[in-house]
């Protein structure tokens, strides 16, 4: 066995490395606001294009 290869389970998988298992964390309060500020520039792109432009828009997603 090569010293990168690593050990395979009795099904012949490869074990589920530690770090799939953990939670995935929540959302940072900054990034819900930020999307939030967004979904605004969206409702305003529908709308009113000349004030948010789709490539402006693009820009700040």
């Amino acid at each position: 066995m090569s010293p990168t290869a690593s050990p395979l389970s009795a099904r012949g998988d490869r074990p589920t490395p530690a770090a799939a298992l953990t939670a995935v964390p929540s959302t940072a309060a900054a990034v819900r606001d930020l999307e939030r500020v967004l979904d605004v520039f969206r409702t305003v792109n529908r709308s009113a294009k000349d004030v948010v432009s789709d490539s402006r828009l693009q820009q700040l997603e």
